[in-house]
């Protein structure tokens, strides 16, 4: 086997490795989710959630040292670890965000837990496509994901009044993101996918990269704000359809290009 094939071999099990690892770690945690939900709603539940925190606490600070000190005691000896699932960084950050998650548990208790019922499926949906889809992709569904989050925020808003006024200036501001997003990309499309500051060039999308996604998506999202606050809630209940196609659309688009690439 050549070394070129060896690199992309050990680079497609590191891949495969970590997803399989952050799935795991998906399971699990929605698996202590669903407890902590349980438990909240009964006085009997309630106390044994006030013990399983500090528990999952524990027993997440235990994984993640083992972790650390394997990683680190097989760097020393040499040992090579380029199929090994998570980063020293990575580690670190899954323990950390495992723990201000159960400290938000219990502090704010069920609305934390209907929190992390959204965002963590969130992040695993963006972390598979941004390792199995090409850039684009990951950029694209971001946008769709807070697109749809903010105007599920603005349809909750528009339904009380005293709300309402305060809207201008978030749509304001949603609406110079996707312009600066838009002229980003035409500026990435015309310099080959290449971003340019100072004298160092950084690829930021491949040169096959198809820029009509992104400039569709990012010009309706301009639309839709402002008709947003024009129309209220009940426009707002229709945007949410709208971007959950968008989104639909893509998935079946860029699957299709995975599969032909």
């Amino acid at each position: 086997m050549s070394s070129k094939q060896n690199k992309q071999t050990k680079k497609e099990l590191r891949v495969s490795n970590k997803i399989v690892a952050y799935s795991a770690i998906t399971f699990a945690v929605l698996i202590a989710l669903m407890f902590l939900w349980r438990g909240h709603m009964t006085l009997y539940g309630y106390r044994a959630v006030k013990v399983m925190i500090p528990v999952l606490a524990v027993l997440a600070v235990l994984v993640g040292v083992w972790a650390v000190v394997y990683y680190v005691r097989s760097k020393k000896k040499g040992k090579d670890l380029s199929a090994f699932p998570l980063t020293l960084p990575e580690i670190i950050g899954v323990v950390a965000a495992f723990l201000i998650a159960l400290w938000a548990i219990s502090e704010y208790h069920l609305d934390a837990v209907k929190a992390c019922y959204i965002i963590i499926p969130v992040a695993y949906v963006l972390f598979l496509i941004y390792f199995i889809y090409e850039f684009d992709f990951f950029v694209l569904a971001g946008s769709m994901i807070m697109s749809f989050l903010a105007i599920y925020g603005m349809y909750r808003l528009l339904t009380y009044p005293p709300f309402q006024g305060s809207l201008t200036g978030l749509v304001i501001a949603i609406e110079a993101v996707f312009a600066v997003a838009l002229a980003l990309a035409v500026y990435l499309k015309v310099k080959g996918g290449k971003l340019t500051i100072g004298t160092k060039s950084i690829a930021v999308f491949s040169e096959k990269t198809r820029y009509a996604p992104l400039f569709l998506f990012f010009v309706l999202a301009m639309v839709l704000f402002p008709l947003i606050l024009v129309y209220g809630a009940s426009f707002a209940y229709y945007a949410l359809f709208a971007v959950g196609g968008c989104a639909l659309v893509a998935a079946i688009y860029y699957t299709v290009r995975l599969m032909y690439r």
